[in-house]
């Protein structure tokens, strides 16, 4: 029967983790559940401390000649192109990382796209980095990291978010500036781009909302112009990761509305 039971990788923890063995087991689940790649780093002793056993993308490119000493195992297989955006990025979050007080340094995620691997066996992979634990003094201790496939096609979107603020990587200044653009979703679009998540036709979401089919297109085009994006892949995504899904109550009606036509 024991060859039956999944088998976790917490036995490769050194003894000084073990007081985080059961986070590590929620980590574990979570893999299974999301399909992301996980793994915490402790910045302290700069060495990776856990890793879930999901490495498809890693597994993918392997045999690719990239590699580099770091303890963010995806990091060794960045192309040099955005390995240099990844340093310059780092080196802004952690000069703004200084400006938060201890909720925010606790509570955000930082969230970049990157290229790994070459050639045939290169991919655009989202990274998402969140802290876990902080220093006595507020420092960065420990951290989690996730990995998913990306939509985009490069090192383009990146941005620090936590709750009541949100900042975008300026590759100009080379600094992260305050979010300005008003690229949250509103009531009305939110509900067309859950539904485009769930597979509805445009025929399917002007049915479903009381609306006719070129309302529907007029929306995706509104929302593909809001967000940058080109397809509803693309836009689902986005707006998964920079949670900018309305927060309000959702209409799941469109007569009536005053949004009923907008203008493209």
């Amino acid at each position: 029967m024991d060859d039956l039971m999944y088998q976790s990788n917490l036995s490769l923890v050194p003894n000084d983790y073990l007081d985080m063995a059961p986070m590590f087991e929620i980590l574990d689940a979570t893999a299974r559940l999301t399909n992301a790649n996980l793994f915490v780093v402790d910045f302290a002793k700069n060495r990776l401390v856990f890793q879930t056993h999901n490495s498809l993308f890693l597994k993918e490119i392997e045999g690719a000649e990239i590699q580099r000493d770091t303890p963010n195992p995806f990091w060794a297989m960045v192309q040099d192109e955005d390995y240099k955006i990844l340093l310059d990025t780092r080196e802004a979050y952690l000069k703004l990382y200084t400006t938060f007080n201890l909720a925010q340094r606790q509570n955000h995620t930082y969230i970049i796209d990157y290229r790994i691997g070459e050639g045939t066996k290169s991919m655009v992979v989202t990274q998402k980095f969140t802290p876990l634990k902080l220093t006595e003094t507020g420092e960065l201790w420990i951290g989690l990291f996730s990995i998913q496939s990306s939509p985009h096609n490069s090192c383009e979107h990146i941005a620090i978010f936590g709750e009541g603020f949100r900042y975008v990587y300026d590759f100009q200044k080379k600094l992260f500036v305050p979010f300005q653009e008003d690229m949250e979703l509103t009531a009305k679009e939110t509900s067309i781009l859950l539904r485009a998540a769930k597979g509805f036709s445009a025929e399917q979401m002007a049915e479903d909302l009381c609306c006719s089919v070129n309302t529907i297109k007029t929306y995706k085009r509104r929302i593909f112009k809001k967000l940058h994006v080109k397809s509803i892949t693309e836009a689902i995504r986005f707006v998964d990761n920079y949670r900018l899904y309305y927060n309000g109550s959702v209409s799941d009606n469109l007569c009536g509305s005053s949004e009923n036509h907008p203008k493209g």
